[in-house]
């Protein structure tokens, strides 16, 4: 009976320090929560922004948050600069730049940057004169493509310039 009792007051306390250490990885996953999306910096003119994703996607697009558009006033003789996390870098990604033409139509312009491509990225327009800059939005791929092979966006970030 005693060495029963021993055994089950050593199985005992082995079960209490588990249910210790299980609580405390638990409290500390808990307190780290769910990263934040990727944020980039965007700046123009000596002014600077912190931009979080219009989107954000897991890579398989089934979990997504949504944000809003950034605003940051950019004057056409002025570039945009941009400062792009490893999130975004560490795989292929877009730069679609939309410009108002003299006739007051949108002017798109599309950059792909390979992965590791361009952590610091100026846009500016190349027009004579320049091109008011209406905005721009960045785009990381998922690994859900369409029909012809090319993947949907999971990470957008969006900045309105004019």
């Amino acid at each position: 009976m005693i060495r029963s009792r021993k055994a089950l007051l050593a199985c005992a306390a082995v079960l209490a320090v588990a249910g210790v250490v299980a609580a405390a990885v638990f409290i500390a996953r808990d307190r780290r929560g769910t990263p934040a999306p990727p944020e980039l910096t965007a700046s123009a003119q000596g002014r600077s922004i912190t931009v979080a994703p219009l989107k954000y996607c897991s890579l398989e697009l089934t979990d997504c948050a949504d944000g809003a558009t950034a605003e940051l006033a950019v004057p056409p003789e002025h570039p945009l600069r941009l400062t792009l996390p490893a999130a975004v870098t560490d795989a292929p990604w877009r730069l679609i730049a939309v410009y108002r033409g003299a006739d007051g139509k949108p002017v798109p312009e599309e950059h792909t940057y390979p992965k590791g491509g361009g952590a610091e990225i100026t846009v500016r327009s190349t027009a004579t004169p320049p091109l008011p800059l209406s905005g721009v939005e960045i785009q990381i791929p998922s690994r859900v493509v369409d029909r012809d092979g090319i993947p949907y966006a999971r990470g957008i970030w969006s900045i309105k310039t004019s």
